[in-house]
């Protein structure tokens, strides 16, 4: 039987993937009215603001700071959620939720490539199904890659790269502090380049105050310290099932809140994918 602090944790979870998947209408709906670079800026600034109390609160010799490791996650944040964003102006909620989960099978593999970690062949199986989910999903008629989706593509890239570093630079670090680094490098990162390329200004920013609050607020802050807290006491294998319902989430606030919905080839790309998702982690060893 699970123990209460278990179950406490997989609901969680459940949480948090609910909340990011809420998330792509909240971005979709500021890709109509706001340019991705500051749009990102704000919503994680708000990020990095609401977790500097908490930081200052719960400062621990135990737990060192990593303003360096903050910053390179802030770089990778950055090239993530630019790709995430821009390409969510020319797709849908749904379809950029099922792409980018393909970052549980990009983690394994990169690190087989590039950190001689091996991966089971599940994962390997995994990645194929996902492949052809991919095809499916996203190649339109004229046999390409559909502009929006081929950005979320790219960011899945730095997803994956993303939480690669993070593994690599948690341990014995103060996980809330590396977050407010990256999302305040993030935020920096966004604005300086929103001033080169677009021309925000406040009456776009008033057309979707509520997208900025929910990415800010509930995406950034609060999901992502959830999740922190939640993991201690989750199995990873089993966290990352439950955090890869994050697409589904995705599709299912895009057809409740935006009419959004697939085709039928695209329904089986989309299950292909997440069956991909669900190998991937069935084929990940246990930590000891």
């Amino acid at each position: 039987m699970l123990k209460r602090t278990t179950l406490w944790a997989d609901a969680a979870l459940f949480l948090v993937a609910a909340i990011w998947g809420g998330a792509f209408v909240a971005q979709r709906l500021g890709a109509e009215t706001t340019g991705a670079l500051t749009f990102n800026g704000l919503r994680f600034a708000i990020g990095g603001a609401v977790l500097w109390p908490l930081v200052r609160l719960r400062r621990s010799e135990r737990m060192p700071p990593s303003s360096a490791g903050g910053i390179l996650l802030g770089i990778l944040l950055f090239g993530g959620a630019t790709a995430q964003q821009i390409g969510l102006a020319a797709t849908t909620a749904g379809k950029a939720g099922f792409i980018t989960g393909l970052y549980v099978i990009l983690v394994p593999i990169l690190l087989t490539l590039f950190w001689r970690e091996s991966s089971a062949p599940l994962v390997w199986a995994g990645a194929a199904m996902a492949v052809g989910g991919l095809f499916l999903l996203s190649v339109g008629p004229a046999w390409r890659v559909e502009t929006g989706d081929g950005w979320e593509l790219l960011g899945t890239l730095f997803w994956a790269a993303h939480v690669i570093a993070v593994g690599k630079l948690v341990q014995n670090r103060d996980p809330l502090h590396l977050a407010m680094v990256q999302f305040l490098t993030c935020a920096l990162l966004s604005l300086a380049a929103a001033r080169l390329v677009e021309e925000p200004s406040l009456a776009d920013l008033a057309r979707a105050p509520g997208a900025v609050a929910y990415a800010g607020f509930l995406s950034t802050a609060g999901a992502y310290t959830l999740q922190t807290i939640a993991q201690r006491y989750a199995d990873p294998a089993r966290a990352g099932l439950i955090l890869s319902s994050e697409s589904l989430f995705a599709a299912l606030f895009g057809f409740l809140f935006l009419g959004e919905r697939l085709t039928a080839r695209q329904a089986l790309g989309a299950g292909l994918i997440l069956g991909g998702i669900i190998a991937a982690q069935a084929g990940k060893p246990a930590r000891k």
